[in-house]
């Protein structure tokens, strides 16, 4: 292992072909199989084609990652293309072998696919792949002749070895016709062009890392989403290589068990893994961003026990954790509806993602009654923080993060020490309240979240509340019309700063607000006064709208907003 330290990445801008030609590679055995579909690899066949048409274009392929490793070099981003590339290499090889091209032939084995190392003194693979498509790809792919025919495979093993099998059969079929019409030497021509091409001109920005956490960190500062799946596998390749072959069906089983839950209730079960075991590493040991995550783990989980252990206690909590992103769970059915409105306040309208581990913690840790009460208190203080700094939440992951660490400690076990652990933060009554008064809500989910709570508040909710959440039935109604004219009777810049006061704002059937559109007020009136909508009847009490209109309902607002959003509990 290269002794490098993290901060030191070696980058290399070259062909795809030319990285497979200078490295022993190997992808980490418990990373995810080969996944392209034939759709994938039929793009990457014709990309490559085109681009040999103009004049042999250099084709961009994105970035491998590649980690240090002391007798190969760890894929731990860009399989998918190492594999499809050495694929077609070897189609390329077959079909040279049919032309009776063998030293051709045995040029593109020896520089891609197989060569002696003197080292082992033996023919080596020049790619190993992971435990489910090792033995298939080599058999198939390296080992195999398409030219000569396909193989007979009644039954595979894995998904992967059958995607693999399409790839293979795919790259040999567009090889035949690209080369089936011509004579001879052009056949041999176009076929060394393709091994060129791919060697030389369908380039990568290969990134050489020194471990597997410092490839974790590339991948956080890159902030790109479509490289968690690869920060998800660096994490379970660490977990796995700290157990023994008699424990690896046990952490698998827990790892699989993790992510099927998050399959059933996220789209992207990758990314989210890394995000919830971060959200679990912070139960158990507070604050750790993204990027820290994977030296935070090596840190601490230095063997078996620890690896199994950690993995154990996620597995068990991870159901709490997709409880909390569905206000439908089974988990919520003895914590009543009001809880089940809170979860959704917060997971689904308000949307903190800082204060994610810490409704977690409670969700996983606190009792029922302890947890109701909890729940409510997060939904006062995102509030709360919002209304009183001008739309914003504030930075307060440390905060949230340190509260998470207790509960998960079972160093504060109710809703009463949370709230002392803030008290100093939160703005108060007063504060909230004068907060209320001006606030500007530009966000149309949590205009309308607001005022249908000022609304049950005054009325107690009615009928047409009742399907609220259905946007298609109510919806967001600006009082002021959204377009500036010049005879609402204010300047420009006035119209900019009351447009998105929420005083300005009101909810109503979609079908009146579609009629009404950008009607002057006067005409609007009629409507409003017929709505069951007490926020929104009452607007019709007004002789015209403008900036004293807007501060008188949203005085209202204010002096009922510390009453909905109590700090006050038993």
């Amino acid at each position: 292992m290269s002794d490098r330290s993290e901060s030191e990445f070696g980058f290399a801008n070259a062909g795809i072909g030319s990285i497979i030609n200078r490295h022993l590679l190997k992808v980490p055995a418990n990373q995810r199989p080969y996944a392209w579909k034939q759709s994938n690899v039929q793009d990457l066949l014709n990309d490559f084609k085109e681009a040999m048409l103009e004049s042999d274009e250099p084709y961009f392929l994105g970035t491998v990652v590649l980690v240090d490793s002391d007798d190969r070099q760890l894929i731990a981003d860009g399989q998918q293309r190492i594999a499809t590339a050495s694929i077609i290499l070897a189609a390329a090889r077959n079909w040279l072998r049919d032309l009776d091209e063998e030293r051709d032939a045995d040029s593109v084995e020896k520089e891609f696919l197989r060569r002696y190392v003197r080292k082992s003194k033996e023919n080596e693979y020049v790619l190993h792949m992971n435990i489910e498509d090792n033995e298939f790809f080599k058999n198939f792919v390296v080992d195999h002749d398409w030219s000569k025919g396909i193989p007979k495979i009644e039954e595979f093993t894995y998904p992967s070895n059958a995607r693999i099998f399409e790839a293979a059969q795919l790259c040999s079929d567009f090889l035949k016709k690209e080369i089936e019409h011509l004579g001879h030497e052009s056949a041999v021509a176009v076929l060394n062009n393709w091994v060129s091409y791919i060697e030389e001109k369908s380039f990568v920005v290969a990134v050489s890392v020194p471990d597997e956490v410092g490839a974790f960190r590339m991948f956080e500062t890159l902030n790109d989403r479509g490289l968690r799946a690869s920060q998800a596998d660096i994490l379970k390749n660490y977990f796995f290589s700290k157990v023994n072959q008699g424990q690896l069906a046990e952490i698998q089983a827990y790892w699989n068990q993790i992510y099927g839950v998050l399959s059933d209730r996220f789209d992207d079960p990758d990314e989210r893994m890394v995000e919830y075991l971060r959200h679990y590493w912070t139960l158990e040991n507070g604050l750790t961003r993204q990027r820290d995550l994977a030296t935070s783990i090596k840190k601490k989980v230095k063997n078996a026990a620890k690896s199994l252990a950690f993995l154990r206690g996620a597995k068990e909590a991870v159901a709490d954790y997709a409880a909390i992103f569905n206000p439908e769970h089974p988990k919520w059915k003895s914590y009543g509806a009001s809880t089940r409105a809170d979860i959704n306040t917060l997971t689904s309208i308000i949307n903190i993602e800082q204060i994610v581990p810490l409704v977690f913690a409670v969700a996983n840790r606190f009792g029922v009654k302890e947890a109701r009460k909890a729940f409510r208190l997060f939904v006062v203080w995102s509030v709360r923080f919002i209304l009183g700094q001008s739309g914003r939440a504030g930075r307060l992951d440390k905060q949230y993060a340190e509260l998470a660490h207790a509960v998960g400690e079972g160093r504060m076990t109710t809703a009463k020490e949370l709230r002392a652990y803030l008290e100093d933060k939160v703005p108060g009554d007063e504060a909230f309240s004068r907060s209320v008064a001006t606030a500007k809500v530009s966000k149309s989910v949590l205009a309308r979240y607001y005022l249908m709570e000022f609304e049950r508040a005054r009325s107690g909710g009615s009928g047409e509340l009742e399907p609220s959440k259905d946007v298609s039935k109510v919806n967001l109604e600006h009082v002021l019309p959204q377009a500036f004219t010049k005879d609402l009777g204010m300047s420009k810049p006035e119209f900019d700063d009351l447009i998105t006061r929420l005083g300005n704002q009101t909810i109503m059937l979609s079908e009146w607000n579609r009629e009404l559109g950008n009607l002057p007020f006067k005409k609007k009136k009629a409507t409003f006064k017929k709505s069951e909508i007490t926020l929104t009847s009452g607007l019709a009490e007004f002789s015209k709208f403008d900036r004293a209109e807007i501060d008188i309902r949203q005085k209202e607002m204010a002096d009922l907003a510390p009453q909905i959003w109590s700090l006050k509990f038993g």
